[in-house]
């Protein structure tokens, strides 16, 4: 059987989305994703860890080290340093890249509560009552148009108005800390 390209990405799709699955369910098994790196300083094992949970609480745990194996391991130590914040970005990655997944889960979630939330409520000899049904998906149509192209805009507004006020900004925490320092 020959490949085509659009098979071939079909079946990446597919892959990505089994994936995406596995990892949603262990995180909520888990309650969150643990990212490891483990590591041996002379005899001694550490490791540097991160949590990300799923209420988005992210927790990094780091070996206590006295300053004299910071200062004799300070390369070895940056570079396990180094690998431990690819795999952690590279969890994000993958969380990020899984937004499909999310998104659908969500917008299933939101219109199943709605619509039975509106169908307890029904009274279908009303006209009115009826129209209320639209509500969760016009909600998911909204929603997507939000995620499409207003997240985005209100984004670059919000780095756009931190970058005007930041001079403000630092000029209020710099008197802040001289009428500390003065009292």
């Amino acid at each position: 059987m020959t490949k085509t390209p659009k098979l071939e990405e079909q079946l990446q799709t597919l892959k990505a989305s089994k994936e995406a699955a596995e990892l949603l369910w262990h995180s909520f098994e888990d309650g969150g994703m643990t990212i490891e790196t483990p590591f041996t300083l002379g005899h001694n094992s550490y490791s540097f860890t991160t949590v990300i949970q799923l209420d988005a609480d992210i927790i990094n745990y780091f070996p206590n080290l006295c300053n004299e194996d910071l200062k004799l391991y300070q390369p070895k130590l940056s570079n396990v340093m180094k690998k431990h914040w690819y795999e952690v970005e590279f969890a994000f990655f993958k969380l990020s890249n899984n937004k499909k997944l999310w998104n659908l889960l969500s917008d299933t979630v939101v219109v199943f509560i709605n619509a039975i939330s509106v169908i307890t409520m029904l009274d279908v000899e009303k006209l009115e009552s009826v129209s209320v049904m639209l509500i969760p998906l016009t909600y998911v149509f909204f929603r997507k148009k939000i995620i499409e192209h207003i997240s985005p805009l209100i984004v670059r507004s919000a780095f756009f108005v931190y970058k005007k006020f930041k001079p403000l900004l630092d000029k209020v925490i710099k008197n802040q800390k001289a009428s500390i320092i003065n009292s």
